[in-house]
């Protein structure tokens, strides 16, 4: 059925509303939105990835204890930890639901940073071990695991259970075997089982208490731990040398003859085996169980995207085919993360931290490219922190939102352009942070504001020391920063060049690295200013392969350009209403793809031109229907 004019003048008006709206709705949302993003444990079957919501509930007064990773999913060392973590979770799998949980929690995202600062996590990962029946209260914090050792960790995890003074009454006996009487064995056990393992070691050892841990779930067997002084021994006629022995109820001994093997898998696939040979069914999970068969994998394959989006494959392509353009968006995004995230994840501003962070709102406050209103909220923002000698992390979480309510909108965009990854995990903020310094070095040393040579290169060691997530990144900038003599730099041209010096560096160190992109490898740069590089011969005139000698002068030109305000790229921009007055002056970049902007104002017009169309159509059908004049009529009248 065709609809009426009606109808569709209807639809028509109701479309234009709801673009209108749906504009307008975007344009005014609070600046204190959450960022989402995947974490590097989105597809793990093992790493149960929690929230601000879920983590208290998930660990606290639980019959089951907790190993909780507090990481940051732009840490380049979370990220080469991620496939080790998961392999552990996989290896302590079977002991889960009733034993153990292995979780992770991102402070990278917004929502969580509060819980991350009250845990006191200080450095990523973080990991903590949470007993049963643990208790929420003023510094029950969990207990921490020093080593990220995987072995080491399984270890002291078992270490916790095994000792656990108040354990729940359906986790399993760690203790040594202490009766002589083997007629006593199957007494105190459930009549479900019909097999007894014996497992010699010696007292200090761990590896009975795993063996324990992996078969919970199989109710038909029990595994008990003998020390090796025991007599059952010589007293069931095995030879000196058995270790682990299976027991029926009507108590003959196997010796499964695993030799001097202290291997828990080949000691756990003998026992699968023999039971399977004795016709018992088991869980599938166990036959078939990870730690047996997996091998560790790289951090690429654990944190694969689940989808691509047509819209950041063409900003993608965009960016490899105009490398070295320094994005508007990209400075937000970090920023965005410094004040939000990052900053206030910091239980207690003070003393050298309060500093660095006074340093660095002061050159983003002379620098940064704001509106008006970003302006206003910057200077706010400094003067109370300037006018404080403390500050608790979470009032300063507090404070961020609260100013920039004052003056929203300030940002333009809310996404990552230049440093959009090809998948979760890769580039984006730490990404963002070395363009935002680049951009911030240059803008120094093209204006006047101050004669200090040494303010951004300043600022930078500061907040990267004190503030940088990536506690093992932090570490290796600071031994560079004194190694390349950042205190002596002498310009602003040189802290240019510093700075550039500094990040090919760590571009050269990192290049192959797990953490590295793979459609966006660490090169040399600018690797597209052929007037920045020279060949590079030795003494017999050969070119000498793979070693680049720059031209200084044409590498401090080349980032000038790229990073004045007039060049910045308004790629990905959304509400260009909200942009700073000056790059409409200077005739800023807007890009050859389409904003959502774009897209809803095309999208209004589309629908204005139909609702045109339809009443234009309807008016000429209802002037056009009337009775025909045929030609045997015209001539009855004549």
């Amino acid at each position: 059925m065709v609809p009426s004019s009606r109808t569709l003048f209807q639809t028509t008006i109701f479309l234009i509303i709801f673009t209108y709206c749906h504009i307008d709705a975007n344009s005014n949302k609070s600046e204190t939105r959450v960022i989402e993003r995947l974490g590097l444990y989105s597809d793990s079957q093992y790493v149960i990835s929690l929230t601000v919501h879920t983590l208290k509930p998930s660990i606290y007064d639980k019959n089951y204890a907790s190993l909780v990773e507090f990481y940051n999913s732009f840490c380049g060392h979370c990220k080469r930890f991620a496939p080790i973590y998961n392999q552990i979770a996989a290896n302590v799998s079977l002991w889960y639901p009733d034993i153990l949980q292995v979780v992770a929690l991102d402070c990278s995202v917004e929502e969580n940073s509060d819980t991350c600062r009250e845990f006191e996590v200080m450095a990523y990962p973080t990991l903590r071990y949470f007993p049963p029946h643990y208790k929420q209260g003023e510094k029950t914090l969990g207990n921490p695991l020093e080593k990220l050792d995987p072995a080491k960790i399984i270890d002291d995890v078992v270490g916790n259970i095994t000792t656990e003074k108040n354990p729940p009454s359906n986790w399993p006996s760690f203790d040594f075997l202490t009766t002589t009487n083997k007629e006593m064995l199957f007494n105190d056990v459930s009549a479900n089982v019909k097999y007894i393992f014996l497992f010699y070691e010696r007292n200090s050892s761990l590896l009975g208490s795993k063996l324990i841990l992996d078969l919970h779930q199989v109710k038909e067997v029990q595994l008990k731990r003998v020390s090796i002084e025991s007599p059952f021994v010589t007293e069931f006629g095995l030879h000196a040398n058995a270790k682990l022995v299976a027991l029926n109820r009507a108590l003959v001994p196997v010796d499964l003859n695993i030799k001097n093997s202290t291997a828990k898998d080949d000691i756990v696939k003998a026992i699968v085996h023999f039971l399977k040979s004795e016709g018992v069914k088991l869980p599938k999970m166990l036959g078939e169980h990870p730690a047996y068969t997996i091998t560790t994998t790289s951090a690429n394959d654990n944190v694969p995207l689940e989808f691509k989006k047509q819209q950041e494959e063409a900003i993608r392509t965009r960016v490899k085919e105009n490398l070295g353009t320094v994005y508007l968006a990209d400075l937000e995004q970090v920023l965005r993360q410094i004040l939000f995230i990052e900053v206030p994840r910091v239980p207690l501003l003070e003393g050298e931290k309060l500093l660095a962070l006074q340093r660095f709102l002061t050159v983003i406050e002379r620098y940064f490219p704001f509106n008006d209103n970003g302006k206003k909220f910057i200077q706010d923002l400094r003067s109370y922190v300037m006018n404080r000698e403390r500050i608790n992390g979470s009032d300063f979480d507090e404070k961020v939102p609260e100013i920039a309510n004052l003056y929203i909108p300030i940002f333009s965009s809310d996404r990552w352009v230049g440093c959009l990854p090809s998948r979760n995990g890769f580039r984006q903020y730490p990404c963002g942070l070395w363009t935002l310094f680049h951009y911030l070095t240059v803008r120094a040393a093209e204006m006047e504001t101050s004669n200090d040579a040494l303010e951004i290169l300043q600022a930078m060691h500061g907040y990267i020391k004190n503030f940088f997530g990536c506690t093992e990144c932090a570490k290796h900038f600071q031994e560079m920063a004194t190694r390349n003599h950042i205190w002596s730099v002498a310009s602003k041209d040189d802290a240019v060049l510093w700075l550039w010096s500094a990040h090919n560096e760590v571009n050269k160190r990192l290049a192959g690295d797990e953490t590295e992109d793979p459609e966006f490898p660490k090169l040399q740069f600018p690797s597209n200013c052929d007037a920045c590089r020279r060949e590079q011969s030795n003494v017999h005139g050969h070119k000498i392969i793979g070693e680049i000698q720059w031209d200084r002068s044409e590498v401090l030109k080349y980032l000038k350009e790229k990073n004045s305000p007039a060049n910045l790229d308004l790629l990905g921009v959304e509400h260009e209403t909200t942009l700073p007055r000056f790059m409409a002056q200077h005739g800023a970049n807007r890009g050859n793809i389409f904003t959502d902007m774009d897209i809803r104002m095309g999208m209004l017009l589309y629908v204005s031109c139909i609702a045109i169309m339809v009443i234009a159509v309807k008016f000429f059908l209802k002037r056009g229907y009337r009775k025909k004049l045929y030609i045997y009529d015209m001539l009855g009248k004549v």
